[in-house]
């Protein structure tokens, strides 16, 4: 993958995401719809979106960063949490990737077979991971989801 190609990752992609799914449709479809259903709303379109089989995790996170745009008002905040949120994914990703290439092609054979026992392992370590962030993130959202029915930060840039 190319410096080109991460810079689009991790810093181009979250500006543009959450200036379009939170900075406007989510703002728009406040409005109209109010917060829960345009907080659901966006979220799902957001996943959607991204053509990835990680529908849920991708929808959890669009409802995060729909919290913290609600609870900061400032969509600033909600882009910073998103690009740290990629950098963080894509991290992983990329040390993983490059290292097992370069290991599966020096063992041939041998090391492919390693790297798919190491990716199931891995797998298995990600799915508890992800059970144990879906039950807290389902506290906080439970806990700071906005009392008013109205109360969507459009309102506040207005003044």
């Amino acid at each position: 993958m190319s410096i080109l190609s991460i810079f689009t990752l991790v810093l181009i992609a979250p500006i543009i995401e959450e200036f379009i799914f939170r900075g406007y449709l989510f703002n728009k479809w406040s409005e109209s719809l109010g917060i829960y259903k345009a907080m659901f709303i966006t979220s799902g379109l957001f996943a959607l979106i991204h053509l990835n089989n990680n529908f849920l995790g991708l929808f959890i996170s669009s409802l995060f960063f729909c919290i913290i745009y609600v609870k900061t008002r400032s969509l600033l905040v909600s882009i910073v949490c998103h690009v740290l949120n990629n950098l963080i994914s894509s991290f992983g990703e990329f040390q993983s990737f490059f290292s097992k290439a370069e290991e599966s092609s020096q063992n041939n054979f041998s090391g492919f077979m390693n790297f798919i026992s190491d990716l199931q392992s891995n797998l298995n370590s990600f799915i508890i991971l992800a059970v144990i962030l879906l039950i807290a993130i389902l506290i906080l959202f439970i806990k700071f989801i906005p009392k008013e029915k109205n109360q969507f930060p459009y309102v506040n840039n207005l003044d």
